[in-house]
């Protein structure tokens, strides 16, 4: 009996040794690689993407998803939508595929306007601080007595396609004076 007490202790030092070891070594792989905040859904072209963004342009494809599974599988709303599988895939796999394509193609696009110098900031963060302070604006205007056009306060979804839009139309005209220059034939 002393001979196994013997060999399950040196067999328990090895087990610590050898954690000791493995933790040391994923430690110095952390630490060597950069970290990411908790709240970093994912990153386009060096950009954080912050999990709020991240969120909110994933609730405006649901209603996308919902209405496919509800044609292509005729799937109602229950509480177990998200997770039934048609076809290979269920709504949740979809839902965040579309949502990362979405984000993807957003930033992107939101990278183009900073490159073109149309807008200093591609932060999430930013984006609402603007919207506070035209809300803000306009909530002022109306106090004083001027007249604004559209709502007094626009929501996220309001602003943001107001934005977009603004945005890709300077773009475009910026693009098309650098590369087709109009001048004397």
């Amino acid at each position: 009996a002393l001979r196994v007490v013997e060999s399950s202790n040196r067999r328990g030092k090895w087990l610590v040794l050898l954690y000791l070891l493995v933790s040391a070594a994923l430690w110095r792989a952390q630490a060597a690689s950069p970290r990411l905040p908790a709240e970093v859904a994912l990153v386009v072209d060096r950009e954080v993407v912050s999990l709020d963004e991240f969120n909110w342009f994933m609730d405006q494809e649901r209603v996308s998803v919902f209405e496919y599974f509800k044609t292509k599988c005729n799937f109602d709303y229950d509480k177990d939508f998200w997770t039934r599988a048609c076809e290979g895939t269920t709504p949740r796999s979809l839902l965040q595929k579309k949502a990362v394509d979405r984000v993807a193609r957003e930033k992107v696009e939101q990278i183009l306007f900073r490159e073109l110098g149309l807008i200093q900031e591609v932060r999430y963060s930013a984006f609402l601080e603007n919207l506070e302070k035209l809300n803000r604006d306009r909530e002022q205007a109306v106090k004083d007595g001027r007249v604004i056009y559209g709502p007094v306060r626009y929501t996220q979804l309001q602003y943001y396609g107001h934005w977009k839009a603004t945005l890709q139309i300077q773009a475009k005209g910026k693009l098309a004076q650098e590369r087709l220059p109009v001048g004397e034939p």
